[in-house]
């Protein structure tokens, strides 16, 4: 959110804090780079087994036969493997994400709630569900009141729904989640009151890609997605088998050819679980390798050939855990450690389907027992002690208990700690708070020291760009310069270095790192946007209103663009289109009073005093809401 006023003289420093406060670019060198992928260097030798699959070697990922098979979607299965097909349909993945019509007879659209200074409806209007902020003085004044479509709903319903519109291929999130526990609605998870994102926070191919099967983005369009977006909206077989087209082809027309589809539990225990770990697996940081993209994985590869996934040096401390830190916990207990890697996801959870209510205590139970056996490895506490603690005998009531999610709220979550004696916390651990992270099971999922630094160097960047911090840039900076030399095609690190010139005040640098960045990939959001505040800030109105023209002609939905071209015209002498580009900018977020500010300015010199005069006295009351301390979620 943007307070208080900000001239168009603003310094360079200033306007990339908007920029940035705004979080337009946060992670573009990272995960939302809306960049298309350039070729990735030779990876080091590594190991990637797969009994179902040929063995991948590093210098022929890319071009490797499994990348080329095509999809099927998960109904051509179902002729097949009708049971199992008819079972997952009950499960969670298949219902991760749905075209928001198919929520609404479960999930109860009319519903309101306050936040602070403000009131949220979730209402369906004119055979569509419309999510609406409402923004109210002190005396009920409304401010604005401002409705927006959402068209699908992520998330099975356990936990909760959220909500995402597709304005034009690109995906938004909504501020108003609906969460299972208590069966209320509130604000998203992240959202707080009055200082979040409202209808703005971008939704890219990293998020969708742990939430939607198969997803399908415009030509030339980095993130932006085609119409329809989805191809198929849940998780569906082929995420965690393979594309089916070649093994249907195989069975029906009876190939003498290889098999391609996998069975994960004929993997090697790496592959296996980064079968699970593509979406359940993000660390503290989480960042794509040279060439790779969101989507690039495919069963038998290992997690650490797509990402580079750094975690903690240790188990996190007791207390609320992040909602997806299940894998960092699981393999720090003794259970994953001692087995030599038998032990995984699929040790205790069936993919295919997930234990009736009634029948969870037994089913885990079981589980446990498969391997703690009663008479030999059972529970130490005697029947009547373990009763006493859960009558019903449940393993994982004791061993796994379930706490509140650090970043969703209105959640709890297990504990895969697996943990003996569960008064024996973590909180007795030491703390590793502050301390670099290192690369996830290196072991396993190896990784190159020139990855390591690459994704170090760019996780700088981000942090530089948060805290404006020139250190922490620099830092960046010197990490990142043997991957962005003459003739990088690293796009990501080429955006990075561009920002880490911007927050160290080298404009020409920074223009130098985004023009290579944009003949990479002329489409590339980010790359566009870093553009325009250089030009601005260089004083070259005209090229800076082209590329700002040029980014809303890709995405119209960006507040800050609509008031950067605002700037711009006003400045180039054409006020009547400089007023609808405001206009524009306070459609999509009513709250950016820099805008406001120059709304009144422009109106004045229109001539439209009484418009004026009303948005002036707007204004000092938005400014009064959001200047006042909000209380927490």
């Amino acid at each position: 959110m943007t307070k208080g006023k900000h001239s168009v003289d603003d310094s360079a420093a200033n306007v990339a804090r908007v920029l940035l406060g705004c979080r337009v670019l946060l992670m573009c060198a990272v995960s939302l780079t809306g960049c298309t992928r350039t070729p990735p260097p030779p990876k080091p030798a590594a190991t990637n087994p797969a009994a179902t699959v040929p063995s991948v070697t590093p210098a022929a990922w890319p071009k490797d036969q499994r990348r080329s098979h095509q999809f099927t979607g998960s109904e051509s299965c179902r002729e097949c493997h009708r049971a199992i097909s008819e079972r997952y349909d009950r499960h969670p993945m298949a219902h991760s994400t749905r075209p928001v019509n198919e929520v609404t007879k479960n999930v109860v659209p009319e519903a309101m709630f306050t936040a602070g200074a403000w009131g949220y409806e979730s209402a369906v209007r004119e055979g569509r569900l419309h999510h609406r902020e409402v923004c109210r003085a002190a005396d009920g004044t409304t401010l604005y009141d401002q409705s927006v479509a959402v068209d699908y709903a992520i998330g099975s319903g356990q936990r909760g729904i959220s909500f995402i519109s597709d304005q034009g291929g690109a995906m938004y999130q909504s501020p108003l989640t609906w969460y299972a526990h208590g069966e209320r609605w509130d604000l998203s998870p992240g959202y707080h009151p009055g200082q979040h994102q409202r209808f703005e926070r971008r939704i890219g191919q990293g998020c969708l890609n742990c939430h939607v099967g198969r997803t399908e983005t415009k030509s030339g369009g980095g993130e932006l997605f085609a119409s329809p977006p989805f191809v198929e909206t849940g998780l569906g077989c082929e995420r965690c088998h393979g594309p089916g087209a070649e093994h249907i082809a195989k069975h029906r027309e009876q190939r003498p050819t290889p098999e391609t589809i996998v069975n994960p539990r004929r993997l090697s225990p790496a592959a296996r679980e980064s079968v699970c770990y593509q979406c359940h697996l993000h660390g503290r940081e989480r960042i794509l390798q040279p060439g790779r993209w969101e989507n690039d994985f495919r069963p038998g590869d290992l997690v650490s050939d797509i990402w580079l996934v750094l975690v903690d040096e240790r188990p996190p401390r007791q207390g609320p855990a992040r909602a997806v830190s299940q894998s960092e916990q699981i393999v720090a207990s003794r259970c994953a450690q001692a087995s030599q890697g038998a032990f995984g996801c699929i040790s205790c959870h069936d993919p295919h389907g997930i234990p009736a209510p009634e029948e969870r205590v037994d089913f885990y139970r079981q589980k446990c027992l498969d391997c703690h056996s009663e008479g030999t490895k059972g529970c130490a506490l005697p029947d009547s002690e373990r009763r006493a603690q859960s009558p019903l005998d449940s393993c994982i009531d004791c061993h796994m208990p379930r706490g509140l999610s650090a970043d969703v709220p209105h959640t709890a979550q297990t504990d895969h700690r697996l943990l003996r004696d569960p008064s024996r916390t973590a909180a007795q651990m030491p703390s590793h708070e502050g301390r670099r992270p290192v690369p996830f099971q290196p072991a396993q999922f190896p990784v190159s020291q020139t990855e390591i630094e690459r994704g170090w160097g760019l996780t700088l960047q981000r942090m530089a760009g948060q805290r404006w911090q020139p250190a922490l840039a620099q830092n960046s900076s010197g990490m990142l310069t043997p991957y962005s030399g003459n003739g990088s095609t690293d796009l990501a690190t080429l955006n990075a270095q561009s920002l880490n010139a911007l927050v160290m005040g080298n404009t020409e640098a920074a223009r130098d790192y985004a023009e290579r960045a944009r003949q990479l990939d002329p489409h590339c959001e980010p790359t566009l946007e870093v553009l325009s505040i250089i030009e601005e800030q260089l004083k070259h109105d005209d090229a800076a209103l082209q590329l700002a023209e040029s980014f809303l002609a890709l995405n119209p939905w960006s507040a800050t663009q609509h008031q950067r071209r605002a700037r711009l015209l006003q400045r180039l002498g054409r006020p009547r289109e400089a007023l609808a580009a405001a206009d524009a900018a306070l459609r999509i977020n009513p709250q950016l009073l820099a805008v406001r500010d120059q709304l009144i300015r422009l109106l004045y010199d229109l001539g439209e005093t009484e418009r004026a005069a009303k948005e002036t006295a707007l204004r000092d009351q938005l400014r009064m809401i959001t200047a006042e301390p909000q209380p927490a979620p």
